[in-house]
């Protein structure tokens, strides 16, 4: 007979302590879609306009690209394999069939300028214009927007890289002169499909830490 231990001193040194729900921050790509990177120099020069795009995001470049800071909170994305039932002598077979991808959502704290509102409003407006504009982004696929996950050194160890996500739902705004917390927006985003991972790339990864750091005061 198997037996497996409960006692405090069995607990302690198995559990070394789990993944807490304020370690992530998430990078959002809100500008124009990039539609031609190929092989050879220009995923080098891709490499490099990312990279950028992660120092500006933390305080070394523009000082508008504070967009991380203004996410309160967000959940992690799931996928569910739809079953397909094929019955056969009396017994019902189960395969599976289509993958399907939940909605995203972030909450963000809206900034004092609402840039950030005119941002995801810009952005939404892009995928089908309300005033017969253009039609759906040819570059959306190139669109990448990702969650990380950090311990408590600042470092990622998992990475959630979601593609193709556009602004599906711009929540309502409530606003209260008896109130004095800070406003905030609830946005669902639809988006095609993502991937998990447990590294990040090594030429970003110091950078990636230190705006975790800034983030987290250290």
């Amino acid at each position: 007979m198997s037996k497996f231990l409960m006692d405090i001193e069995s607990y302690k040194t198995r559990f070394t302590g789990g993944a807490r729900q304020y370690l992530f921050f998430v990078l959002l790509d809100m500008g124009a879609p990039v539609t031609n990177i190929k092989s050879g120099s220009q995923t080098l020069e891709a490499f490099k306009e990312m990279a950028s795009s992660v120092l500006s995001t933390f305080g070394f470049g523009a000082s508008k690209d504070f967009y991380p800071y203004l996410v309160k909170s967000t959940n992690l994305p799931d996928s569910t394999i739809e079953e397909k039932v094929i019955p056969l002598q009396g017994f019902n077979y189960k395969i599976p069939g289509d993958r399907v991808f939940s909605d995203w959502t972030v909450t963000f704290n809206i900034d004092d300028k609402g840039e950030l509102l005119d941002k995801l409003h810009i952005w939404q407006n892009s995928m089908i214009s309300i005033d017969g504009g253009s039609p759906f982004y040819k570059g959306l696929n190139s669109r990448k927007q990702m969650v990380f996950l950090v311990d408590y050194q600042g470092n990622s160890f998992a990475k959630y890289e979601i593609f193709g996500a556009w602004p599906k739902s711009i929540g309502q705004v409530s606003m209260d002169y008896t109130a004095n917390s800070i406003a905030t927006v609830y946005v669902i985003f639809s988006y095609l499909y993502f991937k998990y991972s447990k590294d990040v790339p090594s030429g970003l990864l110091n950078l990636v830490k230190q705006g975790v750091n800034t983030l987290l005061g250290k």
